[in-house]
């Protein structure tokens, strides 16, 4: 993936404002490119035995978990994959920041319980 200035995202977003630039970068930020750059990073990894996803709460509104780990399964169904997210897990969908909802299931479990 591309790396942007932040130089130019500032100008961006104080030429055309805070939501066309969300709009950009959810363009640049497709489920499918997110994929292939994780893909990417994992094998050079050469076969990494767990994979550790961060940033989910730093890349929300861009990016959503359940559309990465939809997109991760079928790639990486026989490796581990840990998601670190900064909210709530009920064993049927997760609530960002324990606020924002969403009604999307994930096969997924604690690794802690609380």
């Amino acid at each position: 993936m591309q790396q942007i200035p932040e130089e130019k995202i500032i100008a961006l977003e104080k030429r055309k404002g805070s939501d066309a630039l969300l709009k950009k970068l959810k363009l640049m930020l497709k489920p499918d490119v997110l994929k292939n750059t994780i893909m990417n990073k994992v094998e050079e990894a050469e076969s990494p035995d767990i994979i550790f996803l961060t940033g989910a709460g730093k890349a929300w509104p861009m990016i959503r978990s359940h559309s990465i780990l939809n997109n991760l399964q079928p790639v990486f169904d026989n490796t581990p994959l840990v998601m670190f997210y900064p909210g709530e897990y009920s064993e049927f969908d997760l609530s960002l920041f324990g606020k924002l909802t969403a009604k999307n299931y994930y096969r997924a479990f604690r690794l802690i319980n609380i």
